[in-house]
């Protein structure tokens, strides 16, 4: 078998054994991540406003499990075996998936965050593990990763953004960053975050 029919045979493999994995938690399921990008409002001591394109002012609750942190521009050549990923990808036709960002997780955050390969509402997907191995061909560029219930190979573009994660505070953030927020909406709209990450410099 071709080399490239493998690994996109691997990760169709990997996506469909997550999705026939990934029931229902005990006791119901959790809510559906939902993620919002904008930028910072006005700050206060228990969250934010985000003003976002098309979606207007969304409240954003912080509570103390709520991870903040902070992203810092990074590129491929920072990647190594042994670093633990967030890689949000696009799923293609022939089931192959294609990173569309990477961020690089600091190690105090191994083990706090959900690990394995889900969907977003976006319809992307996400995959939080462990490198394995990043390959460098003359093609193209690959990540090998790890998680608890399997494993993914994903097809990396020259073009695709990576950045270290740091941890900071709600404290750090100011008016006018820009900002990813991940969590739950409420009935009123707001959204309660577990986890946000606030652009820094590099």
């Amino acid at each position: 078998m071709h080399p490239r029919t493998a690994q996109r045979t691997l990760a169709t493999l990997i996506l469909v054994g997550a999705c026939i994995s990934g029931g229902a938690a005990p006791g119901g399921a959790a809510p559906a991540d939902t993620v919002r990008e904008g930028t910072i409002g006005a700050v206060n001591g228990d969250g934010f406003t985000l003003a976002s394109a098309g979606a207007g002012a969304t409240l954003v609750r912080v509570s103390p499990a709520t991870r903040v942190l902070g992203r810092h521009p990074s590129g491929l050549d920072a990647i190594k075996p042994g670093d633990y990923l967030a890689v949000t990808s696009e799923r293609k036709a022939d089931g192959a998936l294609v990173a569309v960002t990477i961020n690089i997780f600091p190690p105090e955050l191994r083990g706090r965050v959900r690990e394995g390969q889900f969907p977003l509402d976006t319809g992307n997907m996400m995959t939080n593990a462990e490198v394995m191995e990043y390959a460098v061909r003359t093609e193209h560029q690959t990540l090998f990763l790890k998680y608890r219930d399997g494993a993914s190979a994903i097809s990396v573009p020259p073009t695709t953004p990576v950045h270290r994660l740091t941890v900071i505070h709600l404290g750090d953030l100011r008016p006018g960053m820009h900002v990813i927020v991940r969590g739950a909406v409420n009935p009123d709209g707001s959204i309660t975050a577990s986890s946000l990450t606030a652009d820094q410099p590099g």
